[in-house]
Parts: structure tokens; C-alpha cells; sequence
């Protein structure tokens, strides 16, 4: 069974910050930019499009849907090709219903650095210049598609990723791609379009709605951990 994770989004009401006089944004004001852009999110919703690639058989695997974001720390993807699946993230659980397989996954919200980064920047809170050294990955000037690139490496090695790259909107600051690597060659790619920021959204797409007979599996957790009831609500 293919499966699509993932640990990001948002976006909201620009707050220019001052450019240097000769006009270039330096690598510090952009980081700066994007967080002040970010801070100013309530609610997101995009469409995306996401490509695995596995080094070892050289295939890529590539998933279509929705992303849904609301602050604090509501989180949901909606998978919708090529299957179904919808991913839901709240400040401690992770849902992950894959109706092909009729199961629900529980788990703790991922805690790794990498998730954490990432989510925490989409929710205005974090500095990546804390964990990463953060650098252009290129030119400090915006691509072909007006972006500008730049690059994450950790300061202290981290299992499984080596390095992060995002991709900002050089009109409006919005993060509109990453793309995640590891030493062995496997990439993920995460590209966001058709962003609405701030408007209102519903608390029921960020709940879970088990449907009768479906098989909940609940690893890494205790049975007291993060009760839920017949219907999927905590």
C-alpha cells in the first residue's frame, strides 16, 4: 500500500519587513519575511502535489490532494489520488484512515526534528536558524518561477534526512515547495498551489470520523493513551 506523509502548512496577512538600500534581500531578512508572513496565518487551505522517489528501484511515486490548515495546530491532507486517504494532525495525535485497507492509524504527532521544523515555520513559531544551517541553495536572486531557494542542513545529524529545501514565493513569501533528502538519495517533494489563507474553516474537518467496522491500530501507544471513542472523536 502506497503511503503519503507528510508534516506541514499555512499562510495569512503580509508584514513587509525593511530591504537592505541596494534593493537584494539578504538570506536573514528572508527567513525573516517568511516568519512574520506566517505569523500572521489563522487558517490555510491548497491543493498539493507530492513525489517520492526511491533511490533503490529508481521509481517515483506521486500523490494528489488537499491540505487544510488551522491554528494552533490543526492539520489535515486529503489524499485523492492515486488512493484515498486522509491524514489529520492535532497538538498529540496523528490519524491516518486508509479506506482501501478499512484501517485507522493512531499515533503519537510526530516529534523528530524535521516534522518539527517544518510545522513549527508553517505555524509562525520557529527559527530554523536555531537547529539548521541555513543557506541559498544557488543564487540569493528568485528562479525562472520567481522563487527564491534556500536550504536547511542540521547542525547536529539527524537519522534518516540530510537535508531540507524550501522554496518561497518572492511576491508574497508563501512557502510553495520542499523537498527532503536523505544520504541514500530518496527525495520527497512537496509542492502547494490555489492557496486561500484566512478564511473560515470548519472544526469537523479536523476531526476523524471512524467509519462502524473499520480496524483501528494504535502502535507506539498504550491503550490509556489518547482515548477515542466509536466515533473517532478524542
Amino acid at each position: 500500500m502506497r503511503n503519503v506523509l507528510f508534516g506541514i502548512v499555512a499562510t495569512a496577512g503580509l508584514v513587509l519587513l525593511p530591504i537592505n538600500s541596494a534593493g537584494a534581500i539578504t538570506l536573514d531578512e528572508l527567513v525573516d519575511q517568511v516568519r512574520h508572513r506566517y505569523a500572521n496565518i489563522r487558517t490555510l487551505e491548497a491543493s498539493f502535489e507530492q513525489r517520492n522517489y526511491q533511490s533503490a528501484t529508481d521509481d517515483t511515486l506521486w500523490f494528489h490532494g488537499k491540505l487544510y490548515f488551522m491554528k494552533p495546530h490543526n492539520l489535515r491532507i486529503q489524499v485523492n489520488k492515486p488512493d484515498n486517504q486522509i491524514i489529520i494532525m492535532d497538538s498529540y495525535r496523528l490519524w491516518i484512515h486508509i479506506p482501501l485497507l478499512n484501517q485507522v492509524i493512531i499515533q503519537p504527532r510526530p516529534r523528530d526534528i524535521n516534522s518539527q521544523i517544518l510545522l513549527s515555520m508553517l505555524m509562525g513559531e520557529g527559527d530554523p536558524r536555531k537547529d539548521f544551517h541555513v543557506s541559498w541553495t544557488k543564487s540569493d536572486a528568485p528562479d525562472a518561477k520567481g522563487r527564491y531557494r534556500i536550504g536547511l542542513r542540521p547542525i547536529s545529524p539527524q537519522k534518516g534526512m540530510d537535508r531540507i529545501e524550501v522554496a518561497v514565493d518572492s511576491k508574497t513569501y508563501y512557502m510553495v515547495g520542499f523537498r527532503l533528502s536523505d544520504r541514500l538519495g530518496n527525495r520527497q517533494d512537496f509542492e502547494i498551489k490555489d492557496i486561500t489563507i484566512n478564511q473560515p474553516l470548519s472544526q469537523e474537518l479536523f476531526r476523524m470520523e471512524i467509519p462502524k467496522g473499520t480496524t483501528v491500530i494504535t502502535p507506539h501507544m498504550k491503550n490509556s493513551e489518547f482515548p477515542v471513542t466509536p466515533e473517532g472523536r478524542p
